[in-house]
């Protein structure tokens, strides 16, 4: 990418890929640009008459604790208890309150991280990758860059998430 050094725009872009032994570099370069100096305020104001409706949204709020049992005392439900494999040491735990809360665990180690929610709301389903059981019960698997494992049990939904972390361990 090459920038504009006074606005930082991006004028011309290169970008390069091999497909079946083809090399292919594509590259798009923008001329005659002009740059408004001092776009109106109104720019970025949204038009609002009498009758638009203005929604603002609550939004949980996040508290982060250093070890798990201090979470557990703050915590209205119980805090999973994951078995995770020796390299891995908890990064932070978290409770959250509002519309949906729960209760998460981060853990990381030099090559990945593992991260365990538990939250008092609930949804179907919705296709993934894989369906697994976990003690007895249906849960999706979404495979990504971060793999996901995600079922509900009662009123609560839970997500195992881990990057970095075979299959098996997020499942076990």
């Amino acid at each position: 990418v090459w920038v504009d050094t006074e606005r930082f725009y991006p004028l011309k872009r290169q970008t390069a890929w091999t497909n079946d032994g083809t090399r292919t570099v594509l590259t798009t370069t923008y001329t005659n640009v002009s740059f408004v100096a001092s776009p109106p305020a109104a720019t970025f104001e949204p038009t609002i008459t009498e009758n638009t409706t203005v929604r603002h949204p609550s939004t949980p709020e996040t508290e982060q604790y250093a070890d798990v049992s201090r979470l557990q005392a703050a915590a209205n439900v119980t805090v999973p208890r994951p078995p995770v494999p020796s390299s891995y040491r908890l990064a932070y735990a978290t409770r959250t309150t509002g519309r949906v809360g729960g209760v998460g665990l981060r853990f990381t180690n030099q090559s990945g991280s593992l991260t365990v929610a538990k939250y008092d709301f609930t949804y179907p389903d919705n296709g993934g990758d894989q369906t697994v059981t976990v003690d007895g019960r249906q849960a999706v698997l979404t495979r990504g860059l971060t793999t996901t494992l995600s079922w509900s049990c009662s009123d609560y939904r839970y997500t195992v998430r881990g990057r970095g972390v075979p299959e098996r361990t997020l499942v076990d």
